[in-house]
């Protein structure tokens, strides 16, 4: 198991570096090539895209926790192979259906008053309707490597179609197509990405069919008897992603275009960010779901570990991210030092959460993990319309923020606490104490250092020596913590891992 988990995290922090290099290289090319305005209906419309995997029904994640859970069968059991099948056929009419909801959701779009202004033609949204739908059904494609037990190579493709994505968006940005470039470069990515993922998944299953239309009756019947697992499934994931994308909705609908492509701006940073410091939870949730004793013994050590470092990246982030994207883009895209802090802020909550809600899934806890989120993501909405329509994008922010008192804060951990016998008081307080160390030591280190700087390319510098800084105190705590006279074996570091 360490040795699969090992390169798992490899190739999530290598598709976690594409993700990283794909996502600030845009971002420049977004200051040279559109207007704040124009990326504002762009981002707005893609963030609407985002809801389209939302129609697999929660059937994808069923599935494949069903594949995980059958690795040890043989490659010609029938129930294999009829989960395999079953996958593909329902990929495939998903595929259908995103492409009629992605075109029916773009025209809608079309008719606001931010996107009509923006005066581009109908086969702009059409073509934004289609590169979400075949986005979902690479995304689809992809996903089933994890049910044949390949996530790495889930990774490895992700990285790839990263850097791949970003290669065509600046080839269509070259091309003069502004806007356009951003449809166009998706769907050719998506179209790259299905195949190849369809020719990793066809190594280790021969035979399987790329496209498959199944209604019979064996079809219906797997339907039938996944549905009330899927359902619980489906609230978990639909109400995530919501969390952490109707915010750019809501925004994307003020009148303030200006400050609403800031906040998107940001929104893609922390994303990126989110992204990279949650590479050990999304690789352990399989190995969970699949029963590794060895990993459910590391899960609450990944969870102190977590904080030490999201608290520490966090906390960098406030004050090196306002110089640094002054110098990455425009002056005039650098955000409001308020704005960031909050950001930082709702993230740290999110984060420090973030393996347990992994750590649920694995265990298909949906029910009681898509209550909590839901629960969130309805008192964010409730109060984003007095914040939002008062403080405009910061009130939008302030509002998800508060909100996390209702999920992410403290039901999560306790759940997860419940599971596994622990006090939640005393997760809680083992998880906060040492992020919040880690945040303050890092934003004081990040901001003695900004202010020797002028913005530039040294900001990521200064934001990777206040990381460290707010990650040392943990370092020294599990040196301190580990056994007498252990050395520097490897026992002895992962027994620090432990005592982190």
């Amino acid at each position: 198991m360490d040795l699969a988990f090992a390169r798992t995290v490899a190739w999530r922090v290598f598709a976690t570096g594409g993700s990283v290099v794909s996502g600030l290289a845009t971002l420049r090319l977004l200051s040279d090539h559109v207007s704040k305005p124009e990326y504002a209906v762009v981002g707005a419309a893609l963030g609407m895209m985002m809801y389209l995997p939302l129609l697999d029904g929660g059937f994808r994640m069923v599935v494949n926790r069903r594949l995980l859970a059958a690795r040890s069968l043989d490659s010609a059991d029938q129930e294999r192979v009829d989960l395999l099948h079953f996958s593909q056929s329902l990929q495939s009419w998903v595929g259908v259906v995103a492409l009629l909801v992605g075109a029916l959701l773009m025209v809608l779009y079309a008719l606001t008053p931010n996107a009509s202004a923006a005066h581009e033609p109908w086969s702009f949204y059409l073509l934004l309707g289609a590169a979400g739908a075949m986005g979902l059904m690479a995304q689809m494609q992809a996903t089933l490597l994890t049910g044949l037990g390949r996530q790495a190579q889930v990774f490895a493709i992700n990285g790839f179609a990263s850097l791949g994505n970003l290669a065509l968006l600046a080839l269509c940005f070259h091309q003069g197509m502004r806007v356009w470039a951003f449809p166009v470069s998706l769907l050719i990515g998506a179209v790259i990405q299905f195949f190849a993922a369809g020719y990793l998944a066809r190594l280790t299953e021969p035979g399987l069919p790329l496209i498959e239309f199944r209604r019979d009756a064996a079809f219906l019947k797997r339907l039938a008897g996944l549905r009330s697992e899927a359902l619980a499934a489906f609230r978990s994931q639909a109400s995530i992603l919501l969390l952490f994308s109707f915010d750019i909705v809501i925004v994307g609908l003020v009148p303030q275009q200006e400050e609403a492509a800031t906040y998107m701006v940001l929104t893609r940073i922390f994303a990126i960010v989110r992204n990279c410091l949650q590479a050990a939870s999304e690789a352990m949730w399989p190995l969970v779901a699949s029963g590794h004793d060895s990993a459910r013994r590391f899960e609450q050590p990944l969870l102190r570990l977590n904080a030490w470092i999201c608290g520490a990246a966090l906390g960098a982030c406030v004050p090196t991210l306002p110089p640094f994207l002054e110098w990455l883009m425009k002056k005039d895209w650098s955000p409001a030092p308020l704005l960031v802090l909050l950001f930082a802020a709702r993230f740290c909550v999110t984060t420090f959460s973030s393996p347990t809600a992994f750590f649920l899934l694995g265990r298909g806890d949906f029910k009681m993990l898509a209550r909590y989120v839901e629960r969130e993501l309805i008192a964010a909405v409730v109060l984003s319309i007095p914040l939002g329509w008062k403080f405009g994008p910061t009130g939008v922010v302030l509002s998800f923020l508060l909100a996390t008192a209702f999920g992410t804060l403290t039901p999560i951990l306790s759940r997860y606490a419940h599971l596994v016998k622990e006090s939640p008081f005393q997760l809680f307080t083992t998880v906060w104490i040492r992020g919040v160390a880690a945040a303050g030591v890092a934003g004081l280190a990040g901001w003695l250092i900004v202010q020797q700087l002028r913005p530039g390319p040294l900001a990521i510098a200064a934001g990777a020596a206040a990381t460290l800084a707010g990650i040392l105190p943990g370092i020294a705590l599990a040196w301190f913590r580990r056994p007498a006279n252990s050395g520097l074996s490897r026992t002895a570091l992962v027994n620090m891992l432990r005592n982190f």
